[in-house]
Protein backbone atom coordinates (compact mmCIF):
# COMPACT_ATOMS: atom_id res chain seq x y z
CA UNK A 1 0.00 0.00 0.00
CA UNK A 2 2.57 2.36 0.96
CA UNK A 3 4.91 1.73 -2.07
CA UNK A 4 2.10 2.69 -4.52
CA UNK A 5 0.99 5.66 -2.67
CA UNK A 6 4.63 7.00 -2.69
CA UNK A 7 4.70 6.34 -6.29
CA UNK A 8 1.64 9.06 -6.90
CA UNK A 9 2.96 12.37 -7.54
CA UNK A 10 3.21 14.79 -4.45
CA UNK A 11 0.43 17.20 -5.93
CA UNK A 12 -1.84 14.41 -6.66
CA UNK A 13 -1.99 12.68 -3.59
CA UNK A 14 -5.02 14.02 -2.16
CA UNK A 15 -7.06 13.45 -4.64
CA UNK A 16 -6.10 9.79 -5.04
CA UNK A 17 -6.74 9.72 -1.45
CA UNK A 18 -10.05 11.21 -1.99
CA UNK A 19 -11.01 8.48 -4.65
CA UNK A 20 -9.82 5.53 -1.89
CA UNK A 21 -11.48 6.37 1.12
CA UNK A 22 -10.63 2.82 2.96
CA UNK A 23 -6.71 4.27 2.37
CA UNK A 24 -6.56 6.82 5.42
CA UNK A 25 -8.87 6.61 8.66
CA UNK A 26 -11.55 9.84 9.87
CA UNK A 27 -11.19 9.59 12.76
CA UNK A 28 -14.16 10.81 15.59
CA UNK A 29 -12.43 13.09 17.42
CA UNK A 30 -9.18 14.26 18.41
CA UNK A 31 -7.87 12.20 21.36
CA UNK A 32 -6.38 13.56 24.57
CA UNK A 33 -3.97 11.61 26.98
CA UNK A 34 -1.94 12.20 29.77
CA UNK A 35 1.58 12.26 28.90
CA UNK A 36 2.90 10.16 31.52
CA UNK A 37 0.41 7.58 30.56
CA UNK A 38 1.74 6.83 26.85
CA UNK A 39 5.07 5.97 26.02
CA UNK A 40 7.20 6.38 22.75
CA UNK A 41 6.89 3.59 21.04
CA UNK A 42 3.17 3.86 21.78
CA UNK A 43 3.02 7.49 20.41
CA UNK A 44 4.91 6.15 17.21
CA UNK A 45 2.85 3.44 16.64
CA UNK A 46 -0.54 4.88 16.84
CA UNK A 47 -0.09 8.38 16.10
CA UNK A 48 2.92 9.44 14.32
CA UNK A 49 3.15 6.70 11.69
CA UNK A 50 -0.70 7.16 11.83
CA UNK A 51 -0.28 10.79 11.01
CA UNK A 52 -3.12 11.36 13.99
CA UNK A 53 -3.02 14.57 16.26
CA UNK A 54 -2.66 14.20 19.95
CA UNK A 55 -3.36 16.59 22.63
CA UNK A 56 -0.59 16.17 25.45
CA UNK A 57 -2.55 17.61 28.55
CA UNK A 58 -0.34 19.04 31.05
CA UNK A 59 2.72 17.97 29.28
CA UNK A 60 4.57 21.73 29.01
CA UNK A 61 4.01 22.14 32.89
CA UNK A 62 7.60 19.83 33.29
CA UNK A 63 9.44 22.49 31.59
CA UNK A 64 10.63 24.96 33.27
CA UNK A 65 9.42 27.78 30.65
CA UNK A 66 5.85 26.82 32.25
CA UNK A 67 7.00 28.71 36.01
CA UNK A 68 8.84 30.88 34.50
CA UNK A 69 7.16 32.63 31.41
CA UNK A 70 4.21 33.59 33.71
CA UNK A 71 5.61 36.97 34.42
CA UNK A 72 6.91 38.64 30.62
CA UNK A 73 9.16 40.60 32.93
CA UNK A 74 11.19 37.37 33.37
CA UNK A 75 10.93 36.84 29.51
CA UNK A 76 12.36 41.00 28.90
CA UNK A 77 15.13 40.58 31.44
CA UNK A 78 17.17 37.75 29.83
CA UNK A 79 15.83 38.12 26.08
CA UNK A 80 15.11 41.77 26.07
CA UNK A 81 18.14 43.09 24.72
CA UNK A 82 18.11 40.17 21.63
CA UNK A 83 16.81 41.27 18.43
CA UNK A 84 14.15 39.75 16.30
CA UNK A 85 11.85 40.41 13.55
CA UNK A 86 7.91 40.99 14.77
CA UNK A 87 5.10 40.89 12.50
CA UNK A 88 2.85 43.92 12.63
CA UNK A 89 -0.70 44.28 10.92
CA UNK A 90 -3.34 47.32 10.91
CA UNK A 91 -5.01 48.11 14.82
CA UNK A 92 -8.62 47.44 12.98
CA UNK A 93 -7.10 43.53 12.01
CA UNK A 94 -5.36 40.49 13.91
CA UNK A 95 -4.94 38.01 11.26
CA UNK A 96 -1.56 37.21 10.58
CA UNK A 97 -0.47 36.49 6.72
CA UNK A 98 2.94 36.86 4.87
CA UNK A 99 1.34 37.39 1.27
CA UNK A 100 -1.65 40.17 2.95
CA UNK A 101 -0.84 44.02 1.55
CA UNK A 102 -1.02 45.06 4.94
CA UNK A 103 1.60 42.74 6.36
CA UNK A 104 4.86 44.03 7.48
CA UNK A 105 7.77 43.14 9.49
CA UNK A 106 9.88 45.24 11.58
CA UNK A 107 12.69 44.15 13.72
CA UNK A 108 13.46 45.36 16.86
CA UNK A 109 14.59 44.17 20.42
CA UNK A 110 12.42 42.00 22.35
CA UNK A 111 11.97 44.42 24.70
CA UNK A 112 10.59 47.06 22.38
CA UNK A 113 8.32 44.72 20.52
CA UNK A 114 6.54 43.79 24.57
CA UNK A 115 6.43 47.08 24.98
CA UNK A 116 4.65 48.02 21.40
CA UNK A 117 2.44 44.68 21.75
CA UNK A 118 1.07 45.98 24.94
CA UNK A 119 0.78 49.64 24.32
CA UNK A 120 -2.76 50.79 25.28
CA UNK A 121 -2.02 53.33 22.39
CA UNK A 122 -0.64 51.51 19.95
CA UNK A 123 -1.79 52.04 16.59
CA UNK A 124 -0.61 48.47 14.75
CA UNK A 125 -0.76 44.94 16.11
CA UNK A 126 2.27 43.19 16.61
CA UNK A 127 2.76 39.36 16.52
CA UNK A 128 6.34 37.32 17.19
CA UNK A 129 5.70 34.44 15.33
CA UNK A 130 6.95 31.64 13.86
CA UNK A 131 10.36 32.96 14.65
CA UNK A 132 13.46 31.01 16.30
CA UNK A 133 13.40 31.34 19.92
CA UNK A 134 15.82 33.99 21.71
CA UNK A 135 18.85 31.70 22.53
CA UNK A 136 18.32 33.26 26.48
CA UNK A 137 15.12 31.49 26.54
CA UNK A 138 16.26 28.02 25.32
CA UNK A 139 17.20 27.22 29.03
CA UNK A 140 13.96 27.14 29.57
CA UNK A 141 12.50 24.54 27.15
CA UNK A 142 12.80 20.93 26.20
CA UNK A 143 13.19 18.83 23.29
CA UNK A 144 10.02 17.03 23.43
CA UNK A 145 10.96 13.16 24.34
CA UNK A 146 8.70 11.35 22.18
CA UNK A 147 10.30 11.73 18.81
CA UNK A 148 13.45 12.68 19.09
CA UNK A 149 15.10 9.45 18.71
CA UNK A 150 12.82 9.10 15.33
CA UNK A 151 12.68 12.58 13.78
CA UNK A 152 15.41 15.93 13.05
CA UNK A 153 14.54 18.69 14.64
CA UNK A 154 13.95 21.27 12.21
CA UNK A 155 13.69 24.60 14.66
CA UNK A 156 12.07 25.68 17.62
CA UNK A 157 9.80 28.96 17.08
CA UNK A 158 8.69 30.91 19.64
CA UNK A 159 4.76 32.65 19.86
CA UNK A 160 3.93 35.83 21.65
CA UNK A 161 0.91 37.46 20.93
CA UNK A 162 -2.56 38.83 21.92
CA UNK A 163 -5.85 38.08 20.37
CA UNK A 164 -3.95 36.58 17.22
CA UNK A 165 -5.61 34.76 14.52
CA UNK A 166 -3.66 32.79 11.89
CA UNK A 167 -5.59 32.18 8.21
CA UNK A 168 -6.01 28.41 8.05
CA UNK A 169 -2.93 26.95 6.19
CA UNK A 170 -0.54 23.52 5.95
CA UNK A 171 3.12 23.33 7.51
CA UNK A 172 5.35 20.04 5.96
CA UNK A 173 7.34 19.41 9.01
CA UNK A 174 5.97 17.67 12.23
CA UNK A 175 4.90 20.22 14.73
CA UNK A 176 4.95 20.11 18.70
CA UNK A 177 2.72 23.42 20.17
CA UNK A 178 2.78 23.94 23.67
CA UNK A 179 1.66 26.74 25.28
CA UNK A 180 3.18 28.43 28.39
CA UNK A 181 0.81 31.29 28.89
CA UNK A 182 -2.89 32.25 27.55
CA UNK A 183 -4.31 29.54 25.56
CA UNK A 184 -4.77 28.52 21.80
CA UNK A 185 -7.84 27.07 20.26
CA UNK A 186 -6.72 25.23 17.11
CA UNK A 187 -9.51 24.19 14.31
CA UNK A 188 -7.80 21.46 12.25
CA UNK A 189 -9.52 19.22 9.41
CA UNK A 190 -7.46 16.20 7.62
CA UNK A 191 -4.51 16.38 5.07
CA UNK A 192 -6.54 13.62 2.91
CA UNK A 193 -9.92 15.92 3.27
CA UNK A 194 -8.33 19.34 1.35
CA UNK A 195 -10.16 19.29 -1.50
CA UNK A 196 -13.43 20.81 0.72
CA UNK A 197 -10.96 24.01 2.17
CA UNK A 198 -10.47 25.55 -1.54
CA UNK A 199 -6.83 25.73 -0.79
CA UNK A 200 -5.35 28.49 -2.75
CA UNK A 201 -8.04 30.19 -4.19
CA UNK A 202 -7.79 33.98 -4.04
CA UNK A 203 -9.79 36.03 -1.78
CA UNK A 204 -10.33 40.15 -2.34
CA UNK A 205 -8.10 40.15 -5.00
CA UNK A 206 -5.19 38.71 -3.21
CA UNK A 207 -3.60 35.87 -4.76
CA UNK A 208 -3.41 32.91 -2.00
CA UNK A 209 -0.75 30.20 -1.57
CA UNK A 210 -1.70 26.90 -2.40
CA UNK A 211 -0.99 25.90 1.65
CA UNK A 212 -3.45 28.31 2.61
CA UNK A 213 -7.32 28.19 2.73
CA UNK A 214 -10.09 31.49 2.37
CA UNK A 215 -12.13 30.13 4.24
CA UNK A 216 -12.78 30.97 7.96
CA UNK A 217 -12.74 27.28 9.17
CA UNK A 218 -14.70 28.90 12.68
CA UNK A 219 -17.47 30.88 11.11
CA UNK A 220 -17.33 29.74 7.43
CA UNK A 221 -19.54 31.05 4.41
CA UNK A 222 -21.15 27.56 3.00
CA UNK A 223 -22.89 29.73 0.41
CA UNK A 224 -19.18 30.65 -0.89
CA UNK A 225 -17.86 27.71 -0.21
CA UNK A 226 -20.76 24.77 -0.22
CA UNK A 227 -17.66 21.63 -0.28
CA UNK A 228 -16.28 22.93 3.18
CA UNK A 229 -19.87 21.20 4.81
CA UNK A 230 -18.41 17.35 3.58
CA UNK A 231 -14.91 18.04 5.67
CA UNK A 232 -14.70 16.63 9.13
CA UNK A 233 -13.39 19.29 11.65
CA UNK A 234 -12.29 19.26 14.83
CA UNK A 235 -11.75 22.31 17.66
CA UNK A 236 -9.39 21.64 19.81
CA UNK A 237 -8.82 24.09 23.14
CA UNK A 238 -5.15 24.21 24.36
CA UNK A 239 -4.89 25.67 27.64
CA UNK A 240 -1.54 26.85 29.45
CA UNK A 241 0.43 23.52 30.08
CA UNK A 242 -0.83 21.69 27.14
CA UNK A 243 0.68 20.31 24.06
CA UNK A 244 -0.46 19.23 20.46
CA UNK A 245 1.59 17.02 18.22
CA UNK A 246 0.04 18.16 14.95
CA UNK A 247 1.15 16.05 12.43
CA UNK A 248 2.62 17.65 8.87
CA UNK A 249 -0.28 18.86 6.25
CA UNK A 250 -2.71 18.92 9.11
CA UNK A 251 -4.63 22.15 8.07
CA UNK A 252 -5.18 24.67 10.67
CA UNK A 253 -6.17 27.54 12.10
CA UNK A 254 -5.18 28.92 15.52
CA UNK A 255 -6.93 31.43 17.46
CA UNK A 256 -5.02 32.77 20.53
CA UNK A 257 -6.32 33.97 24.03
CA UNK A 258 -7.46 38.10 23.89
CA UNK A 259 -4.65 38.02 26.56
CA UNK A 260 -1.49 37.45 26.37
CA UNK A 261 -0.28 34.06 24.88
CA UNK A 262 3.08 32.72 24.73
CA UNK A 263 3.91 29.52 23.21
CA UNK A 264 6.53 27.33 21.43
CA UNK A 265 6.44 24.96 18.47
CA UNK A 266 9.46 22.33 18.22
CA UNK A 267 9.64 21.55 14.85
CA UNK A 268 10.71 18.05 13.46
CA UNK A 269 11.60 17.55 9.38
CA UNK A 270 9.02 15.34 7.82
CA UNK A 271 9.69 12.55 5.11
CA UNK A 272 6.75 13.02 2.53
CA UNK A 273 3.86 11.98 4.64
CA UNK A 274 4.65 10.73 7.89
CA UNK A 275 1.61 8.40 7.61
CA UNK A 276 2.60 6.64 4.51
CA UNK A 277 6.15 6.48 5.60
CA UNK A 278 7.01 5.26 8.88
CA UNK A 279 4.29 2.50 8.24
CA UNK A 280 7.14 1.11 6.39
CA UNK A 281 9.57 0.69 9.64
CA UNK A 282 6.86 -0.13 12.39
CA UNK A 283 8.00 -3.61 12.10
CA UNK A 284 11.29 -2.62 13.37
CA UNK A 285 9.55 -2.08 16.63
CA UNK A 286 7.71 -5.72 17.01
Amino acid sequence: MVNRLLQVQTSNIYDYLMNKPDSYEVLDYIPETDYRQITDKEFLVNYLQKSRPLVLKEYAKSWPAYQNWQNTSYLVEIAGQEIISAERVPLNSNEYAYFKKAFKKSFMTYEDFVVSMTDQNRTFNYYFAQESIPKPMLQDVQQPHFVKDYLNMAEVAFWHGIGTVSLPHTDTDENFMCVFKGYKNFTIVSPWQSRFVYAGVSINGEKMPMNYSPLNFDKPDYQKYPMFKLAKIYNIHLKAGDCLFLPGDWWHQVTSSPTECVAVSTWYQQNQISALVFKESAELLD
